[in-house]
């Protein structure tokens, strides 16, 4: 079985998770940590939240105190970890925040076409610098909005500006877990993304959100989906949600058991070329406030340790 190779990582701790208030010393810890297990990459989920900037912008008003994507950079090149760069979430947390309001696709969309050429000039030429991450995440063309004026749009846009720079997105599955009575089948599943698929262009890897089906139908569900990607072109990643999810909740405030991970894990297995987890700084750090966080990385070393070499 494949290591967990990518972790995501939230600058701004306004997401709905325990509050971790990392400054440039935690974070310098948080690196060491994940380079010691074994991670290669950390995706920033998103450099812009709201109105507010995780580096010093001049498209977006308001800035984090100190330059927070630049630490990120600094950190990943003395570990060795590659970055993922998250772009603009402007307006689309509306939906999860803020009383569920709904969401501006062309305003997320404008901030976008300003922000990514502002990144790529400060950041473009880092060594660290892997791709982009768009994080306006979607399970269909519906339960989101017009999700599709971003993923036809914006993919082609990075890929002019940068064509040798990988873009990743981050799908989730249309189950009962997410969609309770409007959930679909894997194979309607599928069949909706072959149909986005024909519309995207320049998206080269999906990193798929595990805990988005039931621990006991995720098979079927990326049996479904990994033809289609792969048909289309596309690479698959699979994000491991390191929090239990049963049915419709997802308990946030306690890192699932080391067995449930590996379950997960070994279910993906044949279906993507790397393990992701959401997210080592809160569910997997030796050092996070989080229940269960220090168990779960002290199980997670010792399979490290104890696994069979690879195959050369």
């Amino acid at each position: 079985m494949q290591p967990i190779t990518v972790s995501a990582i939230d600058l701004f701790d306004l997401l709905d998770l325990p509050r971790l208030d990392y400054g440039p010393a935690e974070w310098a810890q948080c690196f060491a940590d994940m380079a010691r297990d074994g991670l290669e990459m950390v995706c920033v989920q998103m450099a812009v939240l709201r109105d507010r900037a995780a580096y010093p912008s001049r498209v977006v008003p308001q800035q984090l105190p100190y330059d927070a994507l630049g630490m990120v950079f600094e950190l990943a090149e003395r570990h060795g970890l590659q970055v993922v760069l998250g772009l603009a979430d402007v307006t689309y947390f509306r939906q999860f925040q803020d009383g569920a309001g709904w969401w501006d696709p062309e305003e997320d969309l404008r901030v976008n076409l300003r922000v990514a050429p502002e990144l790529n000039q400060r950041y473009g030429d880092h060594p660290a610098l892997w791709g982009w991450y768009i994080p306006h995440e979607a399970g269909d063309r519906v339960h989101r909005g017009d999700v599709m004026q971003i993923l036809t749009r914006l993919p082609r846009f990075l890929k002019e500006m940068r064509p040798d720079l990988p873009v990743a997105h981050g799908p989730w599955f249309t189950s009962r877990l997410t969609l309770g009575d409007d959930a679909t089948t894997p194979a309607q599943f599928a069949d909706e993304w072959d149909a986005m698929l024909r519309e995207i262009e320049g998206i080269d890897v999906y990193a798929i959100q595990d805990g988005t089906a039931p621990d006991d139908e995720m098979a079927d569900w990326y049996a479904a989906a990994a033809p289609v990607f792969a048909g289309h072109g596309a690479r698959l990643w699979a994000v491991n949600e390191a929090f239990p999810r049963e049915e419709r909740t997802a308990d946030v405030h306690r890192a699932v058991t080391w067995e449930r991970l590996a379950r997960r894990l070994a279910i993906t297995e044949a279906f993507v070329e790397r393990h992701a987890v959401f997210d080592y700084p809160h569910y997997m750090s030796p050092r996070s406030p989080v229940a269960g966080a220090a168990a779960l990385n002290a199980a997670y070393r010792r399979w490290l340790r104890d696994r069979p070499p690879s195959p050369a």
